[in-house]
């Protein structure tokens, strides 16, 4: 097993999953706290990959602010879980949704990159609307190791 600092390191032999939950308030500050949280997971899935989970968490979170400000809705929620086999994010609002798509985008279109990244980084991903609107992305812990 690899210790924190030395890559990344695996949880424990059990099979216990390493699980966090964050709720906040859909603002403009969101994405950062979101960040920061899923960056305290940094030792389960090493140094290497946290800008890359930083970024999609940063992604989805933009999505779910804007997604539950058009709906009034007041929060958005970032769920982590860290098993053997993989890392797991979602973000859910309390939005209406969106439609799934990461299409091809002209370079000189604003905006509209995020789920494009997420497409390209992470191993799979989608869009989840019952009961609320999650969007979800995972990376392999083989796309973790150090």
């Amino acid at each position: 097993m690899k210790m924190p600092g030395q890559g990344a390191y695996s949880p424990p032999d059990d099979g216990t999953p390493v699980e966090l939950c964050v709720s906040v308030p859909a603002s403009p500050e969101a994405g950062t706290v979101l960040r920061r949280a899923v960056r305290s997971l940094e030792q389960f899935f090493g140094p290497d990959k946290a800008e890359q989970v930083e970024l999609l968490v940063t992604e989805l979170a933009t999505n779910g602010v804007k997604y539950a400000a058009a709906q009034g809705a007041n929060r958005i929620t970032l769920d982590a879980q860290i098993d053997s086999t993989r890392l797991y994010v979602g973000v859910t609002d309390r939005g209406a949704g969106f439609e799934a798509s990461a299409a091809a985008r002209s370079r000189t279109e604003p905006g509209g990159w995020g789920l494009m990244l997420v497409q390209g980084i992470a191993d799979r991903w989608g869009v989840d609307r019952e009961p609320s609107t999650r969007v979800w992305f995972e990376l392999g812990r083989g796309a973790m190791a150090a």
